[in-house]
């Protein structure tokens, strides 16, 4: 009878300590990298650009776009495997914008920690006119 009690609990700790190394327990050690590629984005241009680091600070249709679903900057999250139903599973990283061009970077919780960055062309009174999800990162 030990023996086979032995079994499944070698598995859950087999599985548990694979899924810690291989993703499900990261961290979101890309934040900076991102960021990096915003500001890049950002130093090529001339005026109108700037930082975004809250999604209190994207213009209302584009608020609209992610909310409820992401959690903003800092704000607790579904970074793992492990899922609380009342938490989102993407949490908003930074913006930067440029002329009418709006770049937005998340990251998607789940077995690995992604970051993903969409693009957003806004009107004159911040109207999404196109946008496109998951743009390349650039490496």
């Amino acid at each position: 009878m030990l023996k086979s009690v032995k079994q499944p609990l070698r598995q859950v700790v087999i599985v548990t300590v694979a899924m810690s190394l291989f993703g499900c327990a990261s961290t979101p050690m890309f934040h900076k990298t991102v960021e990096a590629q915003l500001i890049d984005w950002l130093a090529d241009s001339g005026a109108d650009t700037n930082l975004v680091i809250s999604l209190k600070q994207l213009p209302p249709a584009v608020r609209k776009y992610y909310s409820p679903s992401v959690a903003d900057r800092g704000e607790n999250f579904n970074a793992g495997c492990v899922r609380d139903p009342e938490v989102p599973s993407v949490r908003f990283i930074a913006a930067a914008r440029k002329g009418d061009t709006l770049r937005v970077a998340t990251e998607w919780g789940g077995f690995t920690l992604r970051p993903q960055i969409d693009a957003f062309v806004l009107d004159g009174t911040g109207k999404i006119l196109s946008d496109t999800s998951n743009i390349p990162m650039e490496h």
